[in-house]
């Protein structure tokens, strides 16, 4: 499947050079096109969500549209999931293709085609409440943060903390969570801040109630060191 027009996708190493889908995930339908399995994130907005009908929407939706559209050969066929599971699917051949806002590293090019054209989603966005004096990662010590053991994010803040070892963030696990549940346990003070996008961040805020949107901040970020 032709995937240089798009961003934050992945095919997996079954696929070959030039990006067709691998046979082992791969089908044809009745019309003799190859179905394509695409694992898709249900609550990535604004790239990739369920809106409030529980279609999917969003940017990275709208490119794959039009993809199909452009290659009469394949269709594509949609299987929303959570971060994690689209991983263990893509890795066992049960998707042929995974749009999820991966973050390009040198283990994951190893295993996975990403496409020519890669968009980042940096700055990235300490999400914390007004009062709580936090303004940056160094504040953090003593401190609870959410993040999935699965993404680049984790692994960003790990090696944060192995270069500032003063600081110890009490990360805890989680697997399928949204943004905008990340944001709400910041708010209740189940944790302490929330580490995401920008855009992701400025997304969800739009959907939040008033009240609770005036209790957040963000601080923009353009490396590891400065977070």
């Amino acid at each position: 499947v032709a995937v240089t027009m798009a961003a934050c996708m992945i095919t997996g190493c079954g696929a070959s050079a030039n990006g067709n889908a691998s046979e082992s995930g791969s089908s044809k339908n009745s019309s003799g096109a190859k179905t394509v399995t695409v694992g898709v994130s249900q609550t990535l907005a604004p790239y990739i969500y369920l809106d409030d009908d529980g279609n999917l929407t969003g940017y990275d939706y709208d490119i794959l549209q039009e993809l199909d559209k452009r290659l009469d050969n394949y269709d594509f066929e949609y299987s929303p999931a959570d971060f994690s599971t689209n991983l263990v699917s893509i890795e066992s051949g049960a998707i042929d293709m995974m749009v999820n806002n991966l973050v390009q590293s040198e283990e994951r090019k190893e295993k996975y085609l990403f496409p020519e054209h890669y968009s980042c989603l940096a700055p990235m966005c300490l999400a914390v409440k007004d009062d709580s004096n936090i303004a940056s990662l160094k504040d953090m010590d003593g401190k609870k943060m959410n993040q999935n053991p699965a993404t680049y994010e984790y692994s960003l803040v790990q090696d944060w903390m192995k270069d500032n070892s003063g600081t110890n963030i009490d990360i805890v696990a989680v697997s399928d969570l949204t943004t905008a549940d990340n944001l709400k346990q910041v708010s209740n003070g189940t944790v302490d801040a929330a580490l995401v996008y920008q855009s992701t961040f400025d997304s969800t805020m739009e959907k939040m109630p008033t009240s609770t949107s005036a209790t957040w901040q963000y601080i923009r970020t353009t490396s590891k060191a400065n977070i």
